[in-house]
Formats: structure tokens, sequence, C-alpha cells
């Protein structure tokens, strides 16, 4: 694989983590946006959210160009060959870790809430509970990722390759 490839490959998964990130942090700011009620405010977020989403588009369908932008030029032939399999498997791994990093502080808050709404005898609050269902699923999606990196490279393959033999 050469080095214009990996940054290629590099440049696909930030695309994917900038628009996971994103996604994530939409509702949030939304919401926070509707309590100013200004519309100027939500203007300029709605023009960051078309920036953002026009940044991950040009990420995802156009990697090598930037790869060969960020990369000098040269003429030396990659050192080793290593399938796109691997290199997937790779990058699977890796995202299941970056999301189980991201995951982790907000589970041991949702315990830690839980612990102490139990010790206290108070009702805990609604938006906790929806939460650690969305830390849940990001858990074993997550752990899907990090250990079963196989079964999702599959999926990508059986994607790509659907109907041809």
């Amino acid at each position: 694989m050469s080095p214009i490839q990996m940054v290629a490959l590099a440049v696909r998964l930030f695309a994917i983590w900038l628009g996971l990130y994103s996604a994530r942090a939409a509702p949030a700011l939304y919401i926070e946006t509707q309590k100013l009620d200004d519309p100027i405010a939500m203007g300029i977020v709605i023009a960051v959210a078309l920036v953002i989403f026009a940044v991950v588009l040009l990420l995802w369908f156009f990697p090598r160009t930037v790869a060969r932008s960020i990369l000098p030029s040269t003429s030396e032939p990659a050192v080793q060959n290593t399938s796109p399999d691997t290199w997937l498997a790779l990058g699977c791994s890796l995202l299941g870790l970056w999301l189980l990093a991201e995951m982790f502080p907000g589970l041991v808050r949702f315990i830690f809430v839980w612990y102490y709404s139990q010790r206290t005898k108070l009702d805990m609050p609604d938006n906790v509970t929806s939460g650690a269902v969305y830390y849940i699923a990001e858990f074993a999606v997550g752990v899907w990722l990090l250990l079963g990196a196989s079964g999702a490279r599959k999926l990508f393959w059986w994607v790509r390759n659907a109907g041809a033999r």
C-alpha cells in the first residue's frame, strides 16, 4: 500500500469521525440555540452544520486528492504490500477503540448518578436514563468494531460486492 493510499484511508477515517462527532453534538447545539431565541444564532448554527457536512463529503469522496495535497511528492515505492482487508480491519478496530474512549466518561457518569440516586432515594433525571441507553448501544458497537472487526469487514465487502461473485 502506497503512502498516498495510507493517508487516503486516514482521511476517510477522519471523515467518519467528524461526521459522527458532529451528528452527536448537533442536537445539543440545536436545543441551546432554541433557548436563545435568536434567529441569527440559528442561522450561524445551520451555516456551520452545512460547512461541516460539505467538508465530510469532500473528505469522503476525494481522499486521494487530499492525501496528495498533504504528502510531499516522492517517487519511492511502497515498502510493503498489505491487503485492503487488513487496513479495513485496522480501521474498524481503531473506530471501535475511539467509540469506547468517547463512551467511557458518559457511562461512568451514568453509573455514578444511578448509584447516588439509589443511595439517597432520589428519582433519577429522565435524560440520564435515555443517555444510558445511548451509551450502552455505543459500547456494544465499539466492542463489536474493536473485537469483531472481521465481521464488519465481511459486511463492508458484501455491500461493496453485492450481486457480484
